[in-house]
């Protein structure tokens, strides 16, 4: 069958991909603290806070928990949270992380969790502008390329932006995305255990 695809280099496609794929992962850790912090699990809370488990094996645990049929379905307190959060966009689900741990959490957790959210909201930025351009070859330098077209009223219309990237851009891009799941993750983890140390 007959197809159009531009050629891009499997190392780009492959970081390209696990940009998707840890973006994915970062979404759903901030979605599973939202439905801990709704309602605290305690099943969840007996395994984080067994002094025997080593830091790594509860961090297991939390992936486990929250990205399996058996771990997503448990229990029906969290149920309500995936309802909440199954229909909102990653950005409703920042600003409502957010603004429940203000409630939940005390000030210097919230402090920790602005600075978080802050790479965060960055990130986010980073992976649209990768996922919503066109790649190709660079017609100017024989580099990889990435085409982004904009009409804002702020930038007075349309601009088009072609800039080579590096696969180790997007590597590293991958990368950051990785570590906000884990700092994220961390802060989960010390809501049922405020001892554990990473």
């Amino acid at each position: 069958m007959p197809k159009f695809e531009l050629e891009l280099d499997d190392d780009y496609l492959i970081s390209i991909g696990r940009i998707t794929v840890n973006f994915a992962t970062l979404e759903q850790v901030i979605s599973f603290f939202i439905w801990n912090l709704i309602e605290a699990d305690k099943v969840f809370a007996g395994i984080l806070t067994d002094v025997g488990k080593p830091p790594a094996q509860q961090r297991l645990w939390v992936e486990f928990m929250m990205s399996t049929p058996p771990g997503l379905e448990k229990t029906p307190s969290n149920r309500l949270g995936q309802t909440i959060t199954a229909q909102l966009s990653f950005r409703q689900k920042t600003d409502l992380l957010s603004s429940v741990c203000r409630d939940r959490l005390n000030p210097d957790e919230v402090t920790k969790l602005d600075k978080v959210l802050s790479r965060v909201a960055r990130l986010e930025q980073e992976r649209n502008t990768v996922v919503h351009s066109v790649w190709t070859a660079s017609a100017l330098d024989e580099t990889t390329a990435r085409i982004k077209a904009t009409a804002r009223r702020e930038t007075k219309g349309l601009k088009i932006k072609i800039n080579s990237v590096s696969v180790k851009d997007l590597e590293d891009i991958a990368d950051n995305i990785a570590k906000a799941a884990y700092d994220v993750q961390t802060l989960v983890i010390r809501f049922y255990n405020p001892n554990f140390s990473d």
